[in-house]
This record gives C-alpha cells, structure tokens and sequence, in this order.
C-alpha cells in the first residue's frame, strides 16, 4: 500500500498496470465530487425530460387555443347567417300578410257585390 502526501497521486508500476495510490481524504473528496456528477447528471436528464413535457404540452394549448378560435369564428358565422335567415323570414311573413290582407278585401268586396246583385236580382 502506498500514499501520496500531496494533492497528487502517487503513480506505482506493478507488472504491466500503473497504479494510482490515493490518501484517504483524497479518495472521499474523489468520491463525492464523483456522485456529485452524477447527481448532476441526473438533475440535467430530469430537467431535459422536464423541459421537453413542457414543451409539448405548450404545443398541445397552443392547438387548442387555435381550434377554439376556429371554433369561435364558425359560431359567429352561424349566428350572422341566422340573423340574416330571421331578416328575411320576417320580411316574408309582413310581405304574405300583406297579400292576405288584399285577398280579404276583395273577398269581402266580391262577396257583398254578390249579395247586392242577388238581391237586385231577386228584387226584379
């Protein structure tokens, strides 16, 4: 076992490895920066995941919004179109009243024209 008394490894050959000897204090520090990359690591791949849900889902209220304006325009579209629809159903029913009228009038003027000619007729 070997140590090294600075803040670098000391470099051992042991047939064909080289060995890299740490103090205690060394292998601690080592160890908690190396989980605390991977800490990081997984922090970085949540937000990433976390970032690309937002994302979609951004694009999934942006499709809505669209479709409910496209929606909204069709609504308007069909109550203009019945508005113009009751317009011009109350335009034709003042236009078949005012035929009615006429027609009774003469009916009225053809019939007491015929009971004034049967009773002149019956007069005679």
């Amino acid at each position: 076992m070997s140590f090294s008394q600075d803040l670098t490894p000391l470099l051992k050959k042991q047939e064909n490895d080289t060995l890299f000897c740490f103090t205690i204090e060394q292998s601690r520090l080592i160890a908690t920066l190396l989980e605390k990359g991977r800490y990081d690591k997984l922090l970085l791949v949540k937000t990433n995941q976390e970032n690309h849900k937002l994302k979609q889902l951004a694009k999934t209220k942006d499709t809505i919004i669209k479709d409910q304006h496209i929606l909204i325009a069709k609504k308007d579209t069909i109550i203009d179109n019945t508005s113009e629809l009751l317009a011009l159903s109350d335009q034709n029913l003042k236009a078949t009243q005012k035929q009615l009228k006429k027609k009774k009038t003469k009916n009225v003027f053809l019939t007491v024209g015929l009971a004034i000619v049967s009773i002149v007729a019956i007069v005679k």
